[in-house]
């Protein structure tokens, strides 16, 4: 009777023991595993959204007007990004070259991916060009992409691209329909688009910007269809107002 407190104790001893060890080494396996965040890797992705004031765009609708009381309708709108410059939360930047063809009406999506959101954090602010600086804007140099091949500018007229063709039909004073022509080319007429931040839109890794098609026609200069040249490919002093309005059509 007196050994068999004694046996139990015994047995006891070494199941503690696996139980304990057990637990050390589960233990131990939990604090080795990395803790990584969920947004970790991610690709950033900029969607280019084109609104008329609080309107998404659509083709071929009379249905938007300017600041100068134009009503009017859009047929087209293409244009170039380059040069876009990344402001992140840790202070640091990044820079990406492009191009990048925009069109609202194919059936592509109007997207641009970023860097990869790792240790810099979230981009604050972006900047950009409307259009190719003197070193990008050569003859031939994009013409391995189809799209901005049909942007090329004549040759007469400089060479080099299209920045910008912006298109549709406006009311005259008359009540007559009749055509306008927005094109942008030629480097002393590159828009440096101001600053702006991009708008989260729902995720960690999808950002907004919208350009407000507006904007083209003032401020600063105000362009009424009815006074003013409604094609500005030949001349210089239109583009560069064109330009000047330009610098703010994104986010403002």
């Amino acid at each position: 009777m007196i050994n068999k407190p004694y046996k139990l104790l015994k047995m006891k001893k070494p199941l503690l023991f696996y139980l304990l060890t057990a637990l050390m080494l589960l233990a131990a396996c939990k604090k080795e595993q990395p803790v990584v965040p969920a947004s970790a890797g991610e690709p950033l992705v900029l969607h280019l959204l084109h609104f008329v004031d609080s309107v998404p765009l659509q083709q071929h609708a009379l249905m938007y007007e300017n600041v100068a009381g134009n009503p009017y309708s859009v047929s087209k709108l293409n244009y170039l990004i380059s040069e876009i410059t990344l402001e992140y939360e840790d202070g640091s930047s990044r820079y990406l070259r492009g191009p990048w063809y925009i069109d609202p009406f194919d059936a592509l999506p109007d997207t641009i991916q970023l860097p990869q959101n790792n240790d810099a954090g979230y981009p604050l602010q972006l900047s950009f060009h409307l259009g190719l600086d003197s070193a990008l804007n050569q003859s031939g140099l994009w013409d391995v992409q189809e799209e901005i091949m049909l942007m090329a500018w004549p040759e007469i007229m400089g060479g080099g691209y299209h920045f910008l063709k912006f298109e549709g039909q406006f009311l005259t004073g008359n009540s007559q329909l009749s055509g306008f022509a927005f094109h942008l080319g030629k480097s002393r007429h590159l828009v440096r688009h101001l600053p702006v931040t991009p708008s989260p839109a729902g995720s960690d890794s999808r950002y907004e910007l919208r350009m407000q098609l507006n904007r083209w026609f003032g401020p600063p200069v105000i362009w009424d269809l009815n006074q003013q040249l409604t094609h500005t490919m030949h001349n210089d002093s239109a583009m560069q107002m064109l330009a000047q309005n330009g610098q703010y059509v994104f986010n403002h």
